[in-house]
């Protein structure tokens, strides 16, 4: 049960970062219509 829970925090981390890094490129990308 420990490890599955290890698994699932790391997933969710992957995707966390994954998220922000996609976050960062559409601000950049979208500075000039904000």
């Amino acid at each position: 049960m420990e490890n599955e829970r290890g698994l699932v925090d790391k997933r969710i981390a992957q995707a966390f970062d994954v998220y922000e890094d996609k976050r960062r490129q559409a601000q950049h990308i979208a500075v000039p219509y904000t």
